[in-house]
């Protein structure tokens, strides 16, 4: 959908066209599923999740400006309220200091990502360890890795800077990595 065409659909939607939202659903339901549940960890919180961005999409549609794309806009409420679900279900699982994880080579932990191959053992602790992971963190690398967002579009939709984005990102995938050998040392 191009920006002339959300204007024109936002606008008939404000002038009283409500069935129109309709429009913006079927548009963007699969993309914020899928983040949520990358946020929120499973799929049946996600569905919920997924219509109360719907609804506050709807009931906040007037105070949508120009500034941003629609699909940055969702994505911002979508963000917002997995993020804030999730920490009001805050996990206790294992948890690692910044000290811990600064003390991780960047080489290793990039080696691990970019080279790792279907065969390695340590992938099948991914999911868990993801679910391990703080909100923020885990919305970040799914954002990125699973959403395809640019930096750019998610230092957007987060309300951050696009170099904290970066740092952010450097920080979670090595909370990740620490988190999945943790998990694979313990099968050992």
């Amino acid at each position: 959908m191009t920006t002339a065409e959300q204007h024109r659909l936002i606008e008939e939607i404000r002038g009283g066209r409500t069935d129109k939202f309709g429009v913006i659903v079927e548009a963007y339901s699969d993309r914020v599923h899928a983040l949520v549940a990358g946020i929120a960890g499973d799929d049946m919180t996600a569905d919920e999740l997924t219509q109360d961005v719907f609804i506050k999409a709807f009931k906040s549609l007037s105070s949508f400006r120009s500034k941003s794309t629609l699909d940055t806009w969702i994505y911002r409420i979508a963000y917002n309220t997995a993020i804030d679900h999730t920490r009001s279900k805050r996990n206790d699982a294992l948890r690692l200091d910044d000290l811990q994880t600064e003390r991780l080579s960047d080489t290793e932990v990039d080696a691990f990502f970019d080279q790792s191959n279907e065969e390695d053992p340590r992938l099948e602790a991914l999911t868990t360890a993801l679910d391990m992971l703080d909100a923020d963190d885990r919305a970040l690398l799914t954002m990125y890795y699973y959403e395809d967002l640019p930096v750019r579009d998610i230092a957007q939709v987060t309300g951050l800077k696009e170099n904290n984005v970066k740092v952010k990102m450097l920080r979670a995938r090595k909370k990740l990595y620490a988190i999945i050998t943790h998990l694979t040392t313990q099968q050992l």
